[in-house]
Order: structure tokens, then C-alpha cells, then sequence
């Protein structure tokens, strides 16, 4: 058996136990009826976004983020903490998914949410804006019929290839952040810029390995269409990723006793 084989499994049993547990037909049965509800709840929207401006509808987009943003990053760092304790054979309780939600612990979560979506979203434009360009410039030469065609295909050709290999750099180079959450899970009084720079000084040698481990998963997301299969994978991937950086990483040594 390898590293990766299995190691996961107990802890998730325990996690699935503790996101499902007694209550599984109801929370079941709840879901069910918030995606009937969704189409009604979307087009009520659509109607009142028909109403506004569009200075109005952009400024209520955008605290609409905000206000989503609050409330998903202390969720997900306390799964992050919840998942890292796991991984540590230590002690939890499912009442760590909420723990970031207390005092200035949340505004942390939020920093560090908005912190690596623009540290993400700068590595995505630096890498996929040349591809994305030499496709547009493609598709002008198409519509304009200004050149040949053997000429357009070679631009559109090369415009894919810039994009996949964009892609494929972006995928690794974004890792150097990843183990920013676990620090700040670890230790929810940590820096924001000293936990940036941790993730970095650790990742370093282990971005392309955890892109590798984390693209193994995209056969089980793809099977998350049918809704159900997501109660298993996504507490198994969180499990995975946080025993991933434990076990590889060596967290307890370069982390936890800093």
C-alpha cells in the first residue's frame, strides 16, 4: 500500500459520520427541497435585477460577494481545521467547522480568503492572458477573412496549446499558497503575510506533487453532477489534502512547533 492508498479512510469514516449522522434523511430531504426551490428563487431574482440600474445591480453584485465571501471563508477554514485534526490524530469535533466564526478569528479567515483569491486570480491572468489574446487575435482573422486560412489555423492552434500549458503552470504555481489555510487552522492567531510566507517556504519543491495529487480527484468531482456522490467526495478530498500535507510536509515539525 501506498502513501496515498488508504490512509484517509477511518478519518473519513468519522467525518461522513459526523456531516451525516442521525439526521441524514432530513438534511437529505431539506437539500431536496432547496433545489426545487432554486429556479423560483433565481428568476425572483432576475426580476428584481430587471427593475434596477446597472450601477445599482453592479454595487449589490458586488456586496452580495462580500457578504457570501463572509460567510463561506471562516466556514471553510473550520473545515480546514476540522480536517487538520484529523490528519494529526487528534482530538475533534464537528464543532471545529465553526470555530473560525468566533471574535476576530473570522475576520482572519476573510483576509486570507481575499488574500489568495487575488493571488490566484493574478497567477491566472499572468499565465492564461498571452493564450487568451492570440486566441482572440485568431478569431478576428477568422471573421475578417484578412488572411489565409492555413494562417488562422496555426494562430488558433497556438492559442490553444498557450492556454493548456497556461493552465497546466498556473495549476502548480498557485500551490505555493495552499498550505496557507492549515497554518492559520493551526494557529488562528498567525499573521496573514507570515502564513502566505510559510505556505510558500514549505511548498517550495511540493507544487507540482500536490497539483498531481489534487488532479487524481477530478474523475470523483465529475460524479458530483448527480449531487449525491458530493456527502462523500468532499469530505474525502478535504481528509486527503489535509493528511497529503501532514504526511509529506512534515506539518507537526515545521509548523506546529515554530
Amino acid at each position: 500500500m501506498t502513501k496515498n492508498e488508504g490512509f484517509t479512510d477511518k478519518s473519513v469514516r468519522k467525518g461522513g459520520a459526523d456531516g451525516l449522522g442521525s439526521g441524514r434523511r432530513r438534511f437529505m430531504t431539506a437539500g431536496a427541497r432547496l433545489l426545487l426551490n432554486a429556479s423560483a428563487v433565481t428568476s425572483a431574482l432576475s426580476s428584481v435585477s430587471k427593475l434596477l440600474s446597472p450601477a445599482v445591480n453592479a454595487a449589490a453584485c458586488i456586496l452580495l460577494t462580500i457578504a457570501v465571501s463572509a460567510l463561506i471563508a471562516p466556514l471553510r477554514q473550520g473545515m480546514k481545521r476540522y480536517f487538520l485534526f484529523g490528519a494529526l490524530r487528534q482530538k475533534r469535533r464537528a464543532a471545529e467547522c465553526t470555530a473560525a466564526f468566533r471574535g476576530k478569528h473570522a475576520f482572519s479567515a476573510l483576509r486570507l480568503h481575499i488574500a489568495l483569491a487575488a493571488l490566484n486570480l493574478t497567477l491566472w491572468i499572468f499565465f492564461l492572458l498571452p493564450g487568451a489574446a492570440l486566441a482572440a487575435g485568431g478569431i478576428y482573422m477568422l471573421l475578417s477573412s484578412t488572411v489565409g486560412i492555413l494562417t488562422i489555423a496555426a494562430v488558433l492552434t497556438g492559442s490553444i496549446l498557450m492556454l493548456i500549458s497556461g493552465c497546466i503552470f498556473c495549476s502548480g504555481a498557485r500551490q505555493a499558497w495552499s498550505a496557507a489555510e492549515y497554518i492559520l487552522a493551526a494557529d488562528p492567531n498567525v499573521l496573514i503575510k507570515q502564513a502566505l510566507r510559510q505556505s510558500r517556504d514549505i511548498m517550495r519543491g511540493h507544487c507540482r506533487a500536490f497539483a498531481r495529487f489534487k488532479a487524481g480527484f477530478i474523475l470523483w468531482f465529475l460524479s458530483c453532477v448527480l449531487i449525491l456522490p458530493a456527502f462523500f467526495v468532499v469530505p474525502y478530498y478535504g481528509q486527503s489534502c489535509a493528511v497529503w500535507m501532514t504526511e509529506t510536509l512534515d506539518f507537526k515539525n515545521k509548523v506546529l512547533r515554530k
